[in-house]
């Protein structure tokens, strides 16, 4: 860790402090776990004063710090005027992070962000996919700013992506397949019947390993395949799943949360809610997502990523069970993922795995569980009640949990 007394005598000595050794500084003091108020607003005031000199990345990388700390929205406020100037010239897909740090921060100002979605309406196909769904999912996750030029914003990000997007693609980027050799003596690659279906890199092959040529499919099988065997390779493997990342979850979890909340603002309108739910064939390519996951190999897979992630795929799930009236809907993944928790709770509660960040953890599952609660109550569906109850149960196991982990501060 950099020695911050050292840095704060350069500064007061009147030499130049590069801009590099402070963002290093704001990274390491922030990843310290004793917190200095002092230390801090010497950062602060060493990154106003050389905001000129930070490049564009640099001050991406503070921006993102200071927003996750209840005292950061002050500097935040002052960088706006930079950071406006700054995009001026520079790749438009700064604009997704500087969205979600003041977002984060629970910051609103029209003029701040009519500028930043204006960028992002005019320039969406210049933007990665990834960068979008990131956006989605960090609006929906941080809904606590309410502003309009976000909602709409969002509204025409989701019709892109629906448009634009194959939820195939999105899934076969998400997993992968990963070739090991087969420790098992005696099994063959010929044991792989020619129906079993597994993912290898992008693409789902049917049998044995073949060149894939992808048609248009339907959400049970991912891909129809047009196959040749491949003669060049002999040694034995077995075929695991892999997670490469998240974006098929975080486009599930915004996007239905999106949806709940247009459907119920449409509720109390007979004629509007039936116009949404003729809108909602534009999201079918989501709820098509969403049964894809069921397939048995990916079931397999769900129960080894991020708790994270599996409380947000839990939430997307409740989302469109409340958004279809529909208890039977999703009801092999809806258990799956139950079961998967309460795994999770019952080794959080027994000390059986360790967690970076526990208590921080355990206040984000406790975020997301809380999420659409009221509206879940207020607007009660009857065959939906088992599943808020369940919500409501988990809200309390993890509150228990959060409370017995800081028992000591608590005391203290």
């Amino acid at each position: 860790m950099i020695n911050y007394v050292f840095l704060q005598r350069l500064t007061s000595k009147g030499i130049s402090t590069s801009t590099q050794l402070i963002v290093t500084c704001v990274k390491d003091t922030y990843r310290s776990k004793i917190f200095s108020k002092i230390k801090w607003n010497c950062i602060s005031n060493d990154i106003l004063k050389n905001k000129d000199k930070f490049n564009i990345e640099e001050m991406l990388n503070i921006i993102n710090i200071v927003s996750r700390l209840h005292f950061g929205k002050k500097i935040l406020i002052l960088l706006k005027p930079f950071l406006l100037a700054k995009l001026e010239n520079d790749n438009c897909n700064y604009v997704e992070r500087i969205i979600t740090s003041y977002i984060r921060a629970n910051i609103n100002d029209d003029i701040f962000y009519y500028e930043l979605c204006l960028k992002v309406k005019k320039n969406l196909n210049a933007f990665s996919q990834s960068s979008l769904i990131n956006l989605l999912y960090n609006i929906n996750f941080h809904s606590s700013v309410n502003n309009e030029y976000i909602a709409k914003m969002e509204i025409e990000i989701i019709s892109h992506l629906m448009l634009n997007i194959q939820m195939e693609d999105i899934l076969n980027n998400s997993f992968e397949m990963k070739h090991q050799k087969d420790k098992i003596s005696g099994v063959k690659e010929s044991t792989l019947g020619e129906n079993s279906t597994y993912c290898s890199g992008d693409k789902l092959y049917n049998g044995k390993r073949r060149q894939v040529k992808e048609e248009k499919i339907n959400a049970e099988n991912i891909l129809v395949n047009e196959v040749e065997k491949d003669q060049a390779q002999s040694t034995p493997t077995k075929n695991l799943f892999h997670l490469k990342n998240y974006h098929i979850i975080l486009l599930l979890y915004a996007v239905s949360n999106y949806l709940l909340h247009l459907h119920l603002k449409n509720k109390s309108n007979a004629k509007s809610n039936d116009n949404f739910f003729k809108e909602l064939k534009k999201y079918f390519k989501w709820y098509d997502a969403l049964k894809m996951l069921t397939h048995e190999n990916i079931l397999v897979l769900l129960g080894q990523i991020s708790p994270f992630y599996l409380f947000l795929l839990y939430k997307a799930i409740l989302n469109s069970l409340y958004i279809f009236d529909d208890n039977t809907m999703n009801e092999n993944l809806l258990n799956h993922v139950k079961d998967r928790i309460n795994n999770i709770t019952l080794q959080l509660k027994n000390n059986d795995t360790h967690v970076k960040g526990k208590t921080n953890e355990l206040i984000k599952y406790i975020n997301i569980l809380q999420q659409n609660l009221i509206h879940y109550s207020e607007n009660r569906k009857i065959n939906f009640q088992r599943n808020y109850r369940h919500n409501i149960e988990l809200v309390k196991v993890i509150l228990a949990l959060l409370q017995e982990n800081n028992k000591y501060d608590i005391n203290k």
